[in-house]
């Protein structure tokens, strides 16, 4: 069965079902996509948080004995 021989209807519902099926698989795309960025985003972000905060610790630890040294 030839795609010209059938119904108007039934060719605007096939072709409207493909576009949808289409939106859909570029949807899932996009979000798999968004949440990779998302992961890599939180990963840049807390990396350096983290290792801030072992410095501020540390910094802080020296210090801590410096002030302990003199008094």
């Amino acid at each position: 069965m030839k795609l010209k021989n059938l119904k108007i209807s039934n060719q605007i519902i096939i072709w409207m079902s493909v576009i949808l099926l289409i939106s859909i698989v570029f949807t899932v795309s996009a979000l798999v996509s968004i949440e990779g960025l998302w992961t890599n985003t939180a990963g840049l972000y807390e990396h350096p948080l983290a290792t801030r905060r072992a410095v501020g610790a540390i910094e802080a630890d020296v210090l801590s004995i410096h002030r302990n040294n003199y008094l």
